[in-house]
């Protein structure tokens, strides 16, 4: 335990500010009654036990009490408490401080563990400070009763563990015999319910009978079932005896039957034969339809020909009238020299020769001009032809395409029902371009 240096005590009882240095060996304080030697105890134990409660022990007159401690080591504690504070303050050897508040009546365990003068427990309700006495306390431990003497001494020479011990141990075992008690009238509680079942030895030898029974009657009525089973077997037997007998009776005209089913298989690879036949004849008439259709696609293919070709005339006209073009802007050159040459003249009488031709190049220009009108409207026509052309050079190739296909598929000539081979495909074809 560290050593106190120095006290310092402010607004406590009857000092307003007073200090002490105290020194490592015997100090003693002396002095006048009621001079304040018993408060500077009672501050000690303000500070060490948090002891008095409340504020009580302010001096008249003042809102604050404060307490200082310093220990022999640096260290500085101090309590102090005002209107709105209650604290302890700890300040090491390097000048921290750290404060500690809302500990309530304990005390912190940090300042505990500094000052190391904490009470001395001897039982739940009993505490004893050993380091600091109150005043006209007697020496030690001889004012207390002989319990607690005897329980201090106790402690001091460990025999307080033995008491301890002895104490559990007594409890204990009064609880082993409470326990004791409860489980013997429990015990009895279980007989006495348990007579009530006296009855079930018997109960179980009449339910091994029932069980026997009961195997048996399962046995019975399997037996039934299979006999019931049989029975209907049985009856199926005869009535399938009954049925063979009308089936030997049946089986005397089995001659007339053999010929009947020769008749009969002849008239069955008859009537396939008439039957694949039949598929035959729907198929070269679905055939002739789809061929007739398409022959009446290759007639609106000659119809298309024949504007072909009149569109080719139209073509040939088209260069020839572009030739025709070409004469008159040639004649209407020579006509504008003419005319030149006629406003240079100044000579009014104009020859009847020059006259006649002039007339004769005027109902020529003429007629090339309604030349040209009708070459401008062929022209638009040759276009026009010519789109209708390339369409139906389209149309055509895939006419041309679809019958190829068709004739691929089938293999022989739709008219005359011959094979067709890839050469003789290659000159129908070849005939249509």
């Amino acid at each position: 335990m560290s050593l106190i240096r120095s006290l310092e005590i402010e607004n406590f009882q009857s000092h307003e500010l007073t200090k002490l240095d105290l020194h490592k060996g015997l100090n003693v304080i002396v002095g006048p009654s009621d001079q304040g030697k018993s408060a500077l105890i009672r501050a000690l134990r303000w500070l060490c036990y948090n002891e008095p409660k409340g504020t009580d022990f302010f001096r008249v007159g003042a809102n604050f009490c404060r307490v200082k401690l310093v220990l022999d080591t640096s260290e500085e504690i101090i309590r102090e408490r005002t209107s709105s504070k209650n604290r302890y303050i700890y300040c090491n050897p390097k000048g921290e401080e750290t404060v500690f508040e809302g500990f309530g009546n304990t005390i912190p365990w940090e300042i505990v563990e500094v000052l190391q003068m904490s009470k001395v427990s001897l039982d739940a309700d009993s505490e004893l400070a050993l380091n600091i006495s109150q005043q006209l306390e007697g020496p030690f431990l001889l004012n207390e009763k002989g319990s607690l003497r005897a329980k201090m001494i106790g402690r001091l020479t460990g025999v307080h563990i033995i008491d301890v011990a002895i104490r559990e141990v007594a409890r204990d075992l009064s609880s082993q015999q409470q326990e004791e008690k409860r489980l013997t009238k429990q015990l009895e509680e279980i007989s006495e319910k348990l007579s009530q079942y006296d009855y079930l030895p018997d109960l179980q030898v009449a339910i091994v009978k029932q069980e026997e029974l009961q195997k048996k009657l399962l046995s019975s009525s399997q037996q039934l079932q299979k006999i019931k089973e049989m029975r209907q077997k049985w009856e199926l037997l005869q009535l399938q005896e009954q049925q063979c007998q009308q089936m030997l009776n049946s089986l005397q005209k089995i001659e007339e039957a053999k010929d009947l089913i020769s008749q009969a298989e002849l008239l069955s690879e008859r009537r396939k034969f008439l039957k694949k036949l039949v598929t035959q004849y729907r198929q070269i008439i679905e055939d002739e339809k789809k061929t007739e259709s398409f022959l009446i696609q290759l007639a609106e293919i000659e119809l298309e020909e024949k504007k072909l070709e009149k569109a080719e005339k139209i073509l040939q006209r088209k260069s020839n009238l572009l030739e025709l073009k070409k004469r008159i802007d040639k004649w209407k050159e020579e006509y504008m020299q003419i005319k030149k040459v006629w406003n240079k003249v100044e000579k009014l009488e104009i020859s009847e020769k020059n006259i006649f031709l002039l007339e004769k190049k005027i109902e020529h220009y003429n007629l090339l001009k309604n030349i040209q009108t009708n070459w401008q409207s062929t022209e638009l026509e040759i276009k026009h032809q010519s789109k209708e052309k390339e369409k139906l050079e389209k149309k055509f190739s895939q006419f041309l395409a679809e019958y190829q296909r068709k004739l691929q598929e089938k293999g022989q000539c739709p008219l005359c029902f011959s094979q067709v081979d890839e050469n003789v495909l290659q000159n129908i074809l070849n005939n249509y371009h």
